[in-house]
């Protein structure tokens, strides 16, 4: 009973240190900075661009800051991946199997739907995306296309086009449409009578071999979309803040350097990128994307609020955006602190802490409780010990007196 006793008392002074000597606590923060830092170190840094196209120029920044080490002066080492036709690069980047990716407006529409999407920079300030035609086929205003077939890629760039045609009055089922086969193949055997292209390609090819060709650029009629935007989700910025940071600035640097030494880039992207364009190819797309980027005048990257809230009503005029939310948390903002997640880690283990210690702190009233209710019960089991200790000398001292009182007569 006793031994009980006692080790029931041990355990009640070690729940007492620890719940309220300075050192538990203390404890338990150093092992969270411990855990926290650990997993800062162990984060791997290995992270996939996923491109929306083949290797061009079109993505020149990037190859430029793998290429002359800017993400690995970060700490970041990188893989750029082209597309597979079969391969959409918002889900890729949704679904984790690559934490960034290039975009264009559509990235909006799934904004709006719900889906955890942040545009890091905005690259081209002007779209490429414009509607060809052939001179010969006589189609010389938009309402010329009414009842023709156009081949456009309705699901990403081609919605600027089909934003276009509305605002000129042609609806959707004023002309037919087939898939974009990313070719001016069909245009050129007369299958389809307008062809989605950019500017910064197919046009290379139309002047190479001398065919005359009329566009229709959306920013004639008011529609001016960005295009080739950085993007990545909410999850990658809340918990790889810094990471975000570097990639960007690292990206962002590899553009400045690329638009500055666009026969260098090229050469590298033939070389080691295996590229199918030609050096002369690869060239003009430097000098067209050179205009759409604009450098001269507005920083790489750029992303204006007003323009995207624009973009937005369009899109809804369109009927493409039927959920609005607000677009503050779709534009990244590089001095806003996304450290979320380590917050959050922070809360759950000082609410663990919470909970161990009021548990704690229960137990230690219940044993005290016990060890009240051993005490007492170990108090009255000694005196009924006593008491029949002295009943048995009382009796005893009876026997004696009878022994007496026997031997006596």
């Amino acid at each position: 009973m006793q031994n009980f006793i006692k080790q029931t008392f041990n355990k009640i002074h070690l729940i007492n240190y620890f719940t309220l000597h300075p050192r538990f606590y203390f404890l338990l923060l150093t092992c969270f900075i411990c855990f926290n830092t650990s997993a800062k170190k162990i984060e791997k840094d290995k992270v996939i661009l996923q491109l929306k196209w083949k290797n061009q120029f079109q993505f020149a920044g990037y190859y430029a800051a793998l290429e002359k080490g800017y993400y690995k002066d970060v700490g970041l080492d990188v893989e750029i991946k082209e597309i597979v036709k079969a391969e959409s690069t918002i889900d890729e980047v949704l679904n984790g199997k690559a934490q960034y990716g290039i975009g264009g407006a559509e990235l909006v529409i799934h904004y709006m739907n719900g889906e955890p999407i942040i545009v890091l920079a905005c690259i081209l300030q002007n779209s490429p995306s414009s509607l060809l035609v052939k001179s010969s086929s006589n189609l010389n205003t938009l309402n010329d296309l009414l009842g023709k077939t156009i081949e456009i890629d309705k699901e990403q760039s081609g919605i600027e086009i089909i934003a276009m045609l509305l605002k000129e009055g042609i609806k959707s089922n004023q002309y037919k449409t087939l898939a974009s086969s990313y070719s001016l193949n069909n245009l050129l055997a007369n299958r389809v009578d307008a062809v989605e292209i950019y500017t910064s390609n197919e046009p290379f090819f139309l002047d190479k071999f001398g065919i005359p060709y009329k566009l229709f650029t959306p920013r004639e009629y008011g529609i001016n979309f960005y295009s080739d935007c950085l993007f990545t989700t909410r999850n990658e910025v809340e918990r790889h803040p810094e990471r975000v940071k570097k990639f960007r600035q690292a990206s962002l640097k590899g553009w400045n350097y690329a638009l500055d030494h666009p026969e260098e880039i090229a050469n590298i992207i033939i070389t080691k990128y295996q590229s199918t364009k030609t050096y002369e190819h690869l060239l003009f797309e430097a000098e067209e994307m050179r205009k759409l980027i604009n450098p001269e005048f507005i920083d790489i990257g750029h992303c204006n609020k007003e323009r995207w809230l624009n973009i937005v009503e369009v899109l809804s005029q369109q009927g493409l955006i039927k959920k609005h939310r607000t677009i503050d948390d779709f534009i990244y903002n590089p001095d806003y602190n996304y450290n979320v997640y380590t917050i959050r880690i922070f809360f759950v283990i000082l609410s663990m802490l919470i909970i161990i210690t009021f548990y704690l702190s229960y137990y230690t009233l219940k044993l005290r409780s016990d060890k009240n209710a051993l005490t007492s019960q170990s108090e009255n089991a000694n005196k009924k010990v006593d008491n029949l200790i002295e009943e048995i000398r009382r009796l005893n001292s009876e026997i004696n007196k009878l022994n007496s009182k026997s031997q006596g007569s």
